[in-house]
This record gives C-alpha cells, sequence and structure tokens, in this order.
C-alpha cells in the first residue's frame, strides 16, 4: 500500500500545522481506480442488494418488485477510470 502524508490545516484545530499520514486515499495514487472500485462493490453488495453482471463487472443488477407484485430489473453503470 501507498504511504500519503499530508500537512494537516487550520479545519484540525490544535493539530494544524502536524504531518500526517492518510490511511485511505480513493484518489490520486496507482491503487485509487482498484481502491475506488472496491469500494463501491462493497457498497452495491451489502447495503444495496445489487451484484454485478457476469458479462460485464460495471453493470450491476438488483430485482425489485412493484407495488402491484410486478417483478423487474434495476440496473446501474459505474465506470471506473484506470482499473486493471
Amino acid at each position: 500500500a501507498e504511504k500519503v502524508h499530508t500537512i494537516l490545516g487550520p479545519e484540525f484545530g490544535d493539530n494544524e500545522g502536524k504531518v500526517a499520514v492518510i490511511r485511505k486515499a480513493l484518489y490520486g495514487l496507482r491503487s485509487a481506480g482498484f481502491a475506488w472500485r472496491s469500494h463501491c462493490a462493497e457498497i452495491m453488495r451489502v447495503s444495496l442488494e445489487f451484484r454485478p453482471c457476469r458479462a460485464d463487472q460495471d453493470v450491476w443488477m438488483h430485482q425489485a418488485v412493484k407495488s402491484t407484485g410486478e417483478k423487474y430489473w434495476e440496473y446501474v453503470f459505474i465506470y471506473t477510470d484506470d482499473v486493471i
């Protein structure tokens, strides 16, 4: 994992100016695309109960039911640049 250091700003009160290590960065790192996709996948699976399409892992689907009892599919397409 890549280590990223930053200097804390005024929003950190007495800690302003101190150096901190960012434990989770989802932007600007070589692994940022992978980290972001993994984060989205966790939310889609666990929280929203979607599952990835077998043909395209960026397409998520979920079978839902209308108030009339009729079933239908919901689809979400999530594209993350630089995913390997």
